[in-house]
């Protein structure tokens, strides 16, 4: 995590070194680190904790047998 970090401090800096598209193309990818680093993290505290993630959808799914699914609102 620290060396995430690292990198997205190195790379704004050099994106305040630049100008135009070099900047730009920088900031995305010092963006890119930490949305990355953000979802690592989530998945990794998921796991340790032992939960699986729920379905955010507006019916849930469930398994009556291996073949049949009871879709209820």
């Amino acid at each position: 995590m620290y060396k995430s970090i690292g990198i997205v401090i190195v790379l704004v800096g050099v994106s305040l070194l630049t100008s135009g598209i070099i900047s730009a193309l920088l900031d995305l990818s010092a963006f890119l680190v930490l949305v990355y680093v953000v979802f690592n993290n989530s998945k990794n505290r998921q796991i340790k904790n032992g939960k699986t993630q729920t379905s955010r959808f507006a019916f849930s799914i469930k398994n009556q047998d291996e073949d049949k699914f009871n879709i209820t609102p």
